[in-house]
């Protein structure tokens, strides 16, 4: 059937303003006001009395009854619709005003969702990788290289504290691991640009080691802590009882540490 002008119904602007306000077009406003002036009635009837088609008119009661801005009862088999009350109207206002603060509290973590398929933000979040216990040393060690070979670097930076406090806890496994690190980007020709920061138990003062030989030795005998700077990733390594490395992935954090490598250690 051919939608019409409705009969019987004063198009009443404010009634038509407001609802238009909630995000209800013309031809639901329609419904809704014929619903009330013909009081409990089936979809065929509403449907009949402002010339639309049925089915249209069923399925907009259906969504107004979802809403809670009408009620439903069952009279001789057939679907009545009706509105009891038109203080519903006001409910389903402070339900949606509910409902859009709570959305507005939770925008944060709808933007960090869609930041996931932006790549034009994605080093705007940093990531964090934890490797901890020795195979996973060796799996940090491995991130770094790989990190170098797909970028094609030919130097990263280190920073490296040298103190005998490390010395006991350094286990087999970790030199080994270590020095086959050291071989890799010996065989790459790959400088490491390094501020090494000496002395007994505490870090005293600094000196420049460039040599990977020396590197190797004065890391796996005496290094408590080494960071590595692979253009926007940092690599920190805890030599412990139990050894620990973090690889954070920030554009920020990156140009912060190769500041500090560069004027300050």
């Amino acid at each position: 059937m051919i939608y019409s002008n409705p009969k019987n119904i004063n198009n009443n602007e404010v009634i038509y303003k407001y609802f238009k306000e909630l995000w209800f077009n013309s031809k639901e406003v329609d419904i809704y006001l014929a619903l009330y002036k013909l009081w409990t009635q089936p979809a065929s009837i509403i449907a009949n009395h402002i010339w639309m088609e049925r089915t249209y008119v069923y399925k907009i009661l259906v969504k107004l009854k979802e809403f809670w801005l009408l009620e439903q009862t069952i009279k001789w088999w057939v679907k009545h619709f009706f509105i009891s009350d038109i203080s519903l109207i006001k409910n389903f206002t402070k339900d949606q005003t509910t409902k859009f603060k709570r959305l507005e509290d939770q925008f944060d973590i709808l933007k960090n969702e869609f930041y996931k398929y932006d790549s034009s933000k994605m080093w705007s979040i940093p990531k964090i990788s934890i490797f901890d216990w020795n195979n996973w040393i060796e799996n940090a060690y491995k991130s770094i290289l790989e990190n170098i070979y797909k970028n094609g670097y030919i130097s990263i930076k280190l920073f490296a504290s040298n103190t005998i406090d490390s010395t006991n806890f350094i286990t087999e496994d970790v030199r080994n691991m270590t020095n086959n690190f050291f071989k890799e980007i010996k065989k790459h020709k790959i400088y490491i640009d390094t501020s090494l920061w000496n002395g007994m138990f505490l870090m005293e003062n600094r000196s420049n080691v460039n040599s990977i030989e020396e590197l190797s030795n004065l890391i796996l005998l005496w290094s408590s802590v080494n960071i590595y700077v692979v253009w926007q990733s940092i690599y920190f390594f805890i030599f412990k009882e139990n050894p620990i490395s973090i690889k954070i992935d920030s554009l920020e954090l990156a140009d912060v540490m190769y500041f500090l490598l560069k004027n300050v250690v």
